[in-house]
């Protein structure tokens, strides 16, 4: 049965909130403004815990197009323009909201790779989807930047198509099951929703 229920939370911290994700009893509202991208609440008790990952090119920073995700005790941060992949810890970061990430993954990827979602599946292993080597939909890479696995076609991976078509054509929109290595990805431009998951570092489709 599905319930409705209001949240107390103080509008004057928002600006423009993007997206939202629960954890426990936290809210973390992904909405970028005042040079940070988070602001976190106590959706229990409205507690605004104050904003945290902040804006820029330093080595505790985020640039722009950053993503993240709360999943078992961290919030997970990604960009895949910049290859920086960090996490908080999602317990330290309630009691402090000045805690610093730790970086888990930062290097430029290769051209083979061209990327729209990165998720974590742990501290070091990490999954790409878009294109990879032009006929691949999903990349797992570790932190040493090595190829663990790319088994998944894209959908038009036998097309006579340019190579700008097909990157652009197979980049979408990431998500991953709270409490399992599950996945779904939707493409932007298409009905095209995959659901898979990852076993033994490899992916397979549901």
């Amino acid at each position: 049965v599905l319930s409705a229920e209001s949240l107390s939370i103080n509008k004057d911290f928002l600006a423009k909130p993007e997206k939202i994700y629960c954890y426990d009893s936290l809210l973390f509202v992904w909405d970028s403004h005042n040079g940070q991208l988070c602001s976190l609440f106590n959706y229990l008790t409205g507690q605004y815990y104050g904003r945290f990952a902040t804006l820029g090119n330093g080595p505790s920073e985020f640039a722009l197009g950053t993503i993240g995700y709360p999943n078992q005790g961290k919030f997970y941060l990604s960009n895949y323009i910049t290859g920086h992949i960090a996490q908080y810890d999602i317990q330290a970061l309630s009691n402090d909201i000045n805690h610093k990430p730790t970086t888990l993954f930062r290097q430029v990827f290769s051209d083979k790779a061209f990327l729209s979602s990165i998720i974590p599946i742990h501290d070091s292993l990490f999954l790409g989807a878009g294109v990879y080597d032009l006929k691949d939909q999903y990349l797992l890479f570790n932190n040493r930047n090595q190829i663990v696995d790319s088994n998944i076609p894209i959908y038009n991976k036998y097309d006579q198509s340019e190579r700008a078509y097909k990157l652009l054509a197979n980049q979408g929109f990431l998500t991953k099951a709270p409490t399992s290595n599950r996945f779904a990805f939707a493409l932007k431009y298409s009905q095209n929703v995959d659901f898979f998951e990852i076993i033994d570092n490899k992916a397979n489709m549901l």
